[in-house]
């Protein structure tokens, strides 16, 4: 097979080149409600016997996730593209196959991301593939699962090795920017880390870190917020280059700092004088040209940090303060979620439970959140948030905006808080394989999901309840909402999932008792409160049927795809 390399000539190290990469894509929107991070790869490949541009997509914001593929024309004026949407709480989405033209030729993309471990970005770590095929060649393979790749496609190896010319991601945070990088082909993947500190207004600092080691730290920002240096990194010298002025001069959410990390070649000695013109370091930079490499690897990082604040961009809230184990309750319609919080206690004896409104001020509506906080004595033993119930879009985004808060707030020190959602769905709103879900034993299990870091609290519900089958489809949308925010901001979460029975009403109102037992009893046991059973019995008479459709007709899931 002949190969031709029409776009090759144009040097992928000059200004211009790197200048067109950096402006070419729209900047994120950067509103905390719709701000969609981002992670950019762009890889020079060989597909239908021309070396091309092949530009890798992740995106990710509060209702959305998804993967797009654009492959440059040979003149390189025009993109092929294939975009997959990784619907969050519809497993079926997450494996599959799709097929597109390049300038005629067919074009195959497999993926399975159906065990992929993600962080806070939109692009997987780990335990998964997208595998794009041509002429019978896997001509470009993302992820760590090659054998199953191969195995699947039936496609033999590249004949030429795909070379990744730069990764752009958007990140947003508070303080601590975090990334992963190869700077070159042989060596391991870096995790970089940059932090600031920008309460001492006389003196706000930057650190660079690599790996949990700090190679750059930065004084005085304010007068040093443009900057460059030279690192080592596996025996490599890597420029670092930042530019924070918008942190120190621009209001919150209107502006970004820009980190390029680009490994150069250690051949001048008035690079190691220069290095750290603009940065003071703790860590040491010097490298010595014997111990690197005699070329520079093609790879840049480009990294875009996003600052955002709770006190702006979460309407101007103030900061709450909450205890190790959060009880989050939605008030649905039928009652359940009231009954919950009127049931659940600090103690089994007289106690105090300090109860507040919190503004959620979500543009033109403004909204409450109750905060009750269990207090046994002066020891705080659990914080319940209660949703009223809200149609979408505003469902989804005060769930978003109660969770910033929670992220946000004062809690415990040297412990993590965990989220406990308690939720009892229709039967018709839980389906495996497209049929209803039921089970074989009379008695309703309850089961348990488990998303973020785990806890003390999440691994104690986790054993004393069933785990979901993994194609278990969601059409409950408080639940399936509140699943996706909550994995897009990786909090300690156990959410219990109970079902309604479908049993004649008399015996389905006994039995839906029974399970509302067991889920107060359940977080009470597990979080050291109390969950007072005499109280559901009057507070809770469940004033709806479980509706026989399926849910499929209802406008919130055209609204979130």
């Amino acid at each position: 097979m002949a190969f031709h390399f029409p776009l090759r000539t144009q040097s992928v190290g000059s200004s211009a080149y790197y200048a067109e990469r950096i402006t070419e894509e729209p900047h994120p929107q950067t509103n905390n409600k719709n701000a969609q991070t981002t992670v950019t790869l762009m890889y020079q490949t060989n597909i239908v016997g021309y070396c091309r541009n092949v530009k890798i997509l992740w995106c990710k914001n509060l209702m959305n996730h998804s993967l797009s593929i654009l492959v440059n024309s040979t003149q390189g004026n025009f993109q092929y593209s294939c975009k997959i949407d990784l619907k969050p709480w519809h497993f079926w989405s997450k494996k599959g196959y799709k097929s597109f033209e390049v300038e005629g030729s067919q074009v195959d993309v497999y993926w399975d991301l159906r065990s992929a471990k993600f962080t806070s970005g939109p692009e997987p770590v780990s335990d998964y593939y997208v595998a794009l095929v041509a002429d019978e060649e896997v001509v470009l393979l993302l992820g760590d699962y090659k054998k199953k790749a191969y195995k699947r496609t039936k496609a033999r190896p590249a004949l030429v090795q795909p070379l990744l010319i730069y990764k752009k991601e958007n990140v947003f945070a508070k303080k601590s920017f975090a990334t992963r990088a190869r700077f070159d082909e042989k060596s391991k993947e870096h995790e970089i880390v940059v932090e600031s500190s920008m309460t001492g207004i006389k003196d706000p600092e930057m650190w660079i870190s690599m790996d949990g080691v700090v190679l750059i730290h930065v004084k005085n920002l304010q007068w040093k917020f443009r900057g460059n240096q030279t690192v080592l990194v596996d025996k490599q010298p890597v420029q670092v280059m930042w530019d924070v002025h918008d942190w120190m001069f621009s209001s919150l959410g209107t502006g970004h700092g820009v980190f390029i990390f680009k490994p150069v070649v250690a051949d001048a000695e008035s690079d190691k004088e220069g290095s750290s013109q603009e940065g003071d370091s703790d860590a040491g930079s010097k490298y010595y040209s014997t111990l690197s490499p005699a070329t520079a690897s093609e790879f840049s990082l480009f990294l875009y940090a996003w600052k955002i604040d709770g006190e702006t961009l979460s309407g101007k809230l103030r900061r709450l303060k909450v205890s190790s184990n959060v009880f989050f309750v939605y008030h649905d319609q039928d009652g359940f979620g009231n009954a919950i919080a009127r049931a659940l206690s600090p103690t089994p004896h007289p106690c105090s439970k300090a109860f507040e409104l919190v503004d959620l001020e979500l543009g033109d509506a403004k909204l409450n959140a109750s905060i009750t906080q269990f207090m046994d004595g002066e020891n705080l033993k659990a914080t319940m948030v209660m949703l009223d119930h809200l149609e979408p879009p505003l469902l989804s985004q005060a769930i978003n905006s109660v969770l910033t808060k929670i992220a946000d707030a004062e809690h415990i020190p040297s412990t993590v808080p965990t989220i406990i959602a308690p939720f009892l769905v229709p039967a018709s709103k839980l389906k495996l394989e497209g049929r209803l879900f039921t089970t074989n034993s009379g008695k309703l299990p309850l089961y348990s999901i488990q998303v973020g870091p785990e806890t003390d609290v999440s691994r104690a519900i986790a054993a004393k309840t069933q785990k979901p089958p993994p194609s278990l489809q969601i059409h409950y949308e408080p639940l399936a909402c509140f699943l996706h925010l909550v994995r897009a901001a990786n909090l300690p979460t156990s959410i219990i999932v109970g079902q309604r029975s479908q049993s004649p009403f008399n015996q389905a109102l006994s039995e839906d008792l029974q399970t509302l037992y067991e889920i107060g009893q359940l977080a009470a046991s597990t979080t050291g409160t109390y969950f007072q059973r005499e109280q559901t019995s009057t507070n809770w008479i469940p004033t709806a049927k479980p509706a026989s459709g399926g849910g499929v007709g209802e406008p919130w899931l055209a609204f979130y795809g």
